[in-house]
């Protein structure tokens, strides 16, 4: 298979028939794109870069949610990392056109169409998706339990408990009340609520509404 973010293929010469225990982590689809927005990983012509900096500078600042969500999932390809965004790399389509996806909201449609195909795979031999909520609520117990089952394995490390089970506070990337009602509208109507489904995403209601 492929490295974990990317398009998955087969490949049963790295991964032979029935040998992997594949996790499948997801996230909200409002909390990934304004996590995507703020810290753009591997994105570098999603963020405010004034051209007018020297560019040893590599000074930037997030897009306004508008423009983040409608800019083409395209841009100049280079090997550098600016700022922690880690290397330079935009994913085309996955059938083979060469074209960019319009938005990155299309790009997680087909990622998670793709990922979820995992489950098919002649070298799975078990296909466990996880919703990165549930685990961050709950820990990770329930999945080692799954991986040891489904592997014949025994963990060597300990569980991490849930942040619901725990009395700290936490300032996490983004926040529910940090959306706009704005940006809910919009990925309410653009979003395939059909595939976000399937991994046990639905639309939520704007505050004003």
């Amino acid at each position: 298979m492929s490295p974990k973010h990317l398009f998955q293929e087969e490949n049963l010469i790295k991964v032979p028939e029935n040998s992997a225990v594949v996790v499948a982590m997801f996230r909200d689809p409002y909390m990934w794109v304004e996590a995507m927005r703020i810290l753009p990983y591997h994105a570098h012509s999603h963020v405010d870069l004034p051209q007018f900096l020297a560019k040893e500078q590599k000074k930037w600042q997030p897009l306004g949610w508008k423009e983040f969500v409608s800019k083409p999932w395209i841009g100049k390809m280079d090997l550098s990392n600016k700022q922690g965004m880690a290397t330079n790399f935009y994913e085309l389509q996955h059938d083979g056109s060469g074209r960019a996806y319009s938005s990155i909201i299309d790009l997680r449609r087909d990622k998670i169409i793709n990922h979820l195909s995992v489950s098919n795979f002649v070298g799975t031999r078990a296909f466990l998706p996880m919703r990165y909520e549930d685990l961050y609520a709950n820990g990770t117990s329930a999945l080692l339990r799954s991986i040891e089952e489904a592997s014949g394995l025994k963990a060597n490390c300990s569980a991490i408990i849930g942040k619901g089970n725990r009395q700290l506070r936490t300032i996490p990337i983004t926040n529910h009340t940090s959306l706009s009602d704005e940006f809910i509208d919009w990925m309410n109507e653009f979003v395939d609520w059909e595939v976000e489904s399937r991994i046990g995403y639905y639309r939520r209601v704007a505050q004003s509404s």
